[in-house]
């Protein structure tokens, strides 16, 4: 009987000392409005950090399943203030299009005066998250950090193409279109994935710029210097919605077609962002 009641107790004390531990902090999101987090910012002098996200992007909701689940991701979210705001509904809508959101999850800290530093686009896991965020929190690889570099040195490829592609990001079609045309003529004999993808970005900021002519004709180069990769795949897809934008419906369907004789038993590659 001792050693039964010795066994209980120590059973209870166990279930005791494991319910009595507070749960694992999460993230804090706030609930307020957009401009009580601007003023709120403002006067304690922190930093923003919004995640639009829409209900059924799945990088979004891993974001949610994973990386604000770590405790170094929690900690720097804590420490400044953190929103989620549904792109597509009330005031997350309503600012999606202030801030010019067209893919899905789109992460911005915005500063403590309220503007934006920088964004990024996409999932990232928590390790890679914390070293972004708070590397434009704190001025490093952001688009102004980039700004400086290829001011200091002209001649740097490398970054005139990560410039480019912030600027695209951010909507910032013909910025994005200079400095990516400025890599392109630094490194003429670029080739491979590096060149297909800096070639789609420049096509996808003049689609964004409405130079819809000069993305069909990148489009096309496309198409034959990568003929048979998946780089061939998204040049007819967005052809297609190219042409379709031009009104030009014949084209868009032969885009569609000869990108489904290719892929019959695969559905079309998704368009890459919101185009309202």
């Amino acid at each position: 009987m001792k050693s039964m009641s010795r066994l209980l107790g120590a059973v209870f004390c166990v279930v005791f000392v494991i319910t009595a531990m507070p749960a694992a902090a999460g993230v804090e999101w706030s609930d307020a409005t957009y401009p009580d987090i601007i003023k709120k910012a403002k006067t304690e002098n922190k930093h923003v950090f919004i995640d639009f996200y829409t209900t059924w992007c799945a990088p979004c909701k891993k974001l949610d399943e994973v990386t604000y689940q770590d405790e170094k991701v929690v900690e720097f979210l804590n420490g400044i203030i953190p929103v989620k705001l549904d792109a597509e509904k009330g005031e997350g809508e309503t600012l999606a299009k202030k801030f010019k959101i067209c893919a899905y999850p789109t992460l911005i800290l915005l500063g403590p005066d309220g503007k934006e530093i920088d964004r990024h686009l996409g999932y990232l896991d928590a390790e890679k998250f914390v070293e972004v965020m708070d590397g434009y929190k704190n001025g490093i690889g952001t688009v102004a950090y980039y700004e400086t570099k290829v001011k200091e040195n002209p001649k740097d490829a490398e970054s005139w193409k990560i410039l480019g592609t912030k600027y695209a990001d951010a909507a910032r079609a013909k910025d994005a279109k200079k400095a990516l045309t400025a890599y392109l003529e630094l490194t003429p004999d670029a080739s491979g994935d590096d060149k297909a993808e800096v070639l789609y970005t420049l096509a996808d900021a003049n689609y964004k710029a409405k130079s819809y002519e000069e993305s069909i004709k990148i489009y096309k180069k496309m198409a034959v210097e990568f003929e048979g990769t998946e780089w061939h795949d998204r040049a007819l897809v967005m052809s297609a919605y190219t042409y379709n934008k031009m009104d030009k419906k014949d084209m868009a369907a032969d885009s569609y077609i000869a990108y489904v004789n290719r892929h019959p038993d695969e559905r079309l590659l998704e368009f890459p962002y919101n185009d309202n």
